[in-house]
């Protein structure tokens, strides 16, 4: 008789062991995606650590702030220098005739009809352009409209029915000198149509301590208030499009007082006041952070009196409301009493989805509420989360 060999049975999990394990996977997987998944402040994060204003604000509001319009730059610091390639004249498309030309803009000349030919010309550093078959042209300082058509002028005289046409090949870099709070100050080489934005990006953007509101563009003696407030709500206005002239210089002042809004709003953050403002519109800045949220709550200023004191109160009316320097407005999400109770079913139902939670109410009466469970349900275990 052979001898019996001892078998052991497998234990079948019981439901509550499975219910841990899908606990505990449904955790691990959360954490995973949490590690990975990019917060919408990383940018912003791995590009310079909060300043102690927008620490103070955090702490204050409970969630993290930071300084509006900064963050456009983020990664600016990467920004090649005055002598990297990304500096060098750029070909260029069709240009308006009051361009104005200078040292080292190239033309295109083209003639077609009984003589045909063309070249390249540059306009040279005591600015003027030599034709290739022609006289010295002076151009620089000239809208390009003029020196287009002086160059018609000579080739009419020269030769009968032959038309030319000039365009500006390529644009002339420009030296731009950014200084104050900025993170890389001094002079920058920037593209023959650039902007005051195009100079700051060059320059790293402003530090966590720099204005956007009251840059300084100081050219030909005269220097301009410059106001970028509204790049970190609306696409860049008037004073970032506005265009900067070879040996324009820039000065980025230091941060003026502030006011902050956050909870129920599009965008939280940290407003700088406008230059010489100490008070500021309630409905302004709400405006400036995307409008209130659906189904937001009561309006909440917390501030300072005049002994230094810390004051809280609801603003009924929060877009007839004042700030100060240094307020933080609080838009309070509805209450969760508020809400009605809810579950989410998902999985192997027949209908996954929101249902509300009665009182007394069991999982068994949830599912059948779903129209009851899949065929491919796994009869043993669920996760509630």
């Amino acid at each position: 008789m052979p001898p019996t060999v001892p078998t052991t049975r497998r234990k079948r999990p019981t439901a509550l062991a499975l219910t841990r394990l899908a606990t505990i996977a449904t955790a691990l997987a959360a954490a995973v995606l949490a590690a990975i998944a990019p917060c919408p402040d990383a940018a912003a994060a791995e590009d310079r650590a909060p300043t102690p204003l927008e620490q103070r604000y955090s702490e204050r509001a409970g969630m993290p702030l930071r300084l509006v319009g900064h963050r456009l730059f983020a990664g600016a610091s990467a920004t090649p220098g005055a002598d990297a390639p990304s500096a060098a004249a750029a070909p260029v498309g069709r240009v308006e005739d009051s361009y104005r030309l200078g040292p080292g803009d190239r033309l295109t000349v083209t003639y077609h009809g009984r003589e045909n030919g063309g070249g390249t010309v540059t306009v040279a550093n005591d600015g003027m352009v030599v034709m290739p078959e022609g006289p010295p042209i002076p151009a620089a300082g000239r809208p390009l409209g003029d020196v287009r058509s002086e160059i018609r002028s000579i080739a009419a005289a020269k030769w009968l029915e032959t038309e030319v046409h000039v365009a500006l090949a390529t644009g002339r870099q420009r030296v731009v000198t950014v200084v104050g709070e900025v993170r890389r100050p001094g002079r920058h080489r920037v593209g023959p149509f650039a902007t005051v934005l195009d100079a700051l990006f060059a320059a790293g953007g402003p530090t966590g301590r720099g204005s956007l509101r009251a840059i300084a563009l100081v050219r030909d003696g005269g220097a301009t208030t410059l106001d970028l407030a509204d790049l970190g709500a609306t696409l860049p206005g008037a004073d970032a499009d506005r265009p900067v002239a070879d040996g324009d210089r820039l000065v980025v002042p230091p941060l003026g007082p502030t006011v902050a809004i956050a909870g129920a709003v599009g965008r939280p953050g940290i407003h700088e006041l406008p230059p010489g403002a100490q008070e500021a519109p309630a409905g302004r800045l709400i405006d400036l952070a995307g409008g209130l949220l659906p189904g937001a709550g009561p309006v909440l200023r917390f501030g300072w009196d005049s002994a230094g004191g810390a004051v809280a109160e609801v603003l009924d009316a929060p877009f007839e409301a004042t700030l100060a320097p240094g307020d933080l407005v609080m838009v309070r999400a509805p209450a969760d009493a508020a809400r009605p109770a809810a579950v989410t079913l998902s999985g192997a139902v027949a209908a996954p989805g929101d249902y509300p939670l009665a009182a007394g109410a069991d999982a068994a009466a949830l599912i059948e509420a779903a129209g009851g469970a899949g065929e491919t349900a796994y009869p043993l275990a669920g996760a509630i989360r």
